[in-house]
């Protein structure tokens, strides 16, 4: 099957040909038949979530000092 693109979608897009589309990102399936990107699959969690108990501490603190 072939697909083709209107003068519109080049347009709408602010490109001149298929060339300059990016590439799309490398994804595999996981066990759940679910897409994973590769490029987020390796990377470390930026803010890793408190623990509970932290975060209760946390709360706790917040209202004695209101």
């Amino acid at each position: 099957m072939t697909y083709r693109v209107t003068s519109e979608f080049y347009r709408m897009f602010g490109i001149g040909s298929m060339e300059e589309l990016p590439e799309l990102p490398k994804y595999k399936l996981d066990e759940n038949e679910q897409i994973v990107l590769e490029e987020f699959q390796n990377r470390p969690n930026e803010a890793p979530m408190p623990e509970r108990e932290d975060l209760e501490e946390e709360q706790e603190e917040i209202k004695e000092e209101e």
